[in-house]
C-alpha cells in the first residue's frame, strides 16, 4: 500500500489521490479513434476481399491490434488507473502503479509545476530545471494516458505527470503551500476559461 511505502521511507505525506477511473478521452483521441476504426476497417475490407479463410489467418495480427486500438487501450487505462496513486511529500512527487515507484524530486534544483483545471479534472506536469523531461516529442506526448504509453517512463521518455485527479483543490492546496516555502519552484494553474495565475 502507499501509505506503507511512505512510512517506510519515513516520508511526510501533504496529499494523496488518484486518476479518475471514468476519465476515458483525451484530446488526442479525437485523432487516435478515427485512425483505429480506420485501421481495422481496412484491415477487414482486405481479409474480405481476399475471401479466403488463410486471408482471414494473415490479417489476424493487424486485426488484434486494430482492435486493442479501438476497445483494449481504454480497458487497459481503466486497468491501470485503478492501479495508480499519486502522492505527494515534502521532498517529491511519486507515482505508484502496482509494486511500480516513479519519482520526481522537489526540492533539488528549480522546478516549474503547472496545473490545467478543465470539467473538475486535472493533469499536473512537473518539470525540473524549468524544462520539458526528456523525450518530450510530440509523437510521445500523443500516447501519454491514451491506454498506449504503458512503455513509457514517467519523467524519463514522458514528461512527470498526474493525469485526471478529481476534486483537485487539496492537491492545489498542498501544491501551493509547497510552493510559498521554496524560492526555487513556479507554479501556474489554468483554469478551462484559459486564464491563468503564477505562484512563485
Amino acid at each position: 500500500m502507499p501509505d506503507d511505502h511512505l512510512r517506510l521511507q519515513g516520508e511526510e505525506e501533504l496529499w494523496s489521490g488518484a486518476p479518475d477511473p471514468n476519465a476515458v478521452f483525451t484530446a488526442w483521441d479525437l485523432f487516435l479513434v478515427p485512425l483505429s476504426l480506420f485501421w481495422i476497417g481496412t484491415a477487414i475490407s482486405f481479409a474480405v476481399d481476399a475471401g479466403s479463410a488463410s486471408a482471414w489467418f494473415a490479417y489476424s495480427p493487424v486485426l488484434a491490434v486494430g482492435l486493442f486500438l479501438v476497445v483494449g487501450r481504454f480497458w487497459l487505462k481503466r486497468w491501470r488507473n485503478h492501479r495508480t496513486s499519486y502522492i505527494l511529500t515534502a521532498t517529491d512527487a511519486k507515482i505508484i502503479r502496482g509494486n511500480t515507484t516513479s519519482s520526481i524530486p522537489l526540492t533539488h534544483g528549480r522546478l516549474r509545476i503547472d496545473v490545467r483545471q478543465r470539467r473538475g479534472r486535472a493533469p499536473v506536469t512537473f518539470y525540473p530545471e524549468l524544462h520539458p523531461a526528456k523525450g518530450t516529442a510530440v509523437f510521445r506526448e500523443m500516447f501519454e494516458n491514451t491506454g498506449l504509453d504503458f512503455t513509457l517512463r514517467p519523467g524519463i521518455d514522458i514528461p512527470f505527470r498526474f493525469f485526471d485527479v478529481p476534486n483537485s483543490a487539496g492537491l492545489e492546496s498542498a501544491l501551493v503551500g509547497m510552493v510559498d516555502g521554496s524560492g526555487d519552484v513556479e507554479m501556474r494553474v489554468t483554469h478551462a476559461i484559459n486564464q491563468g495565475r503564477n505562484l512563485a
